[in-house]
Formats: C-alpha cells, sequence, structure tokens
C-alpha cells in the first residue's frame, strides 16, 4: 500500500492512497476505535474521519 498528501487546508486534507483489493481504507485512516493499527488516526495523534471517498482508478493482472 501506498499514501501520498495531495493538500491539506485546515482541518480538511486529501490524500491519495492505492491499495489491494479489499483494503478498508476508512479503517487505515481512522483506526476504526483503536481496532486497525497502525492508523493515520495514531500516527497523527488525533481522530481523523473520512468524509468522502473515490475509487479513481482500478488496476487488473493482465490486462
Amino acid at each position: 500500500m501506498a499514501a501520498s498528501l495531495l493538500w491539506c487546508e485546515g482541518d480538511r486534507a486529501a490524500i491519495r492512497v492505492r491499495a489491494e483489493a479489499g483494503t478498508y481504507i476508512k479503517e487505515m485512516v481512522s483506526g476504526d476505535g483503536g481496532r486497525t493499527k497502525p492508523s493515520l488516526s495514531s500516527l497523527y495523534g488525533s481522530p481523523l474521519v473520512v468524509s468522502e471517498l473515490d475509487v479513481v482508478e482500478i488496476h487488473r493482472e493482465g490486462g
């Protein structure tokens, strides 16, 4: 998995995540109440919430 910060303004930010199918992106960000570690919330030190989630591209093997 790879993640990059696209922009950050005030209390909002956008990240781009490239991950395997089935990865729980919202839980990776929020930490799912402490059940997902590491999470961006635990690394940042404050609760983070996904307000929007868009699938930008799907890569398929061999095609």
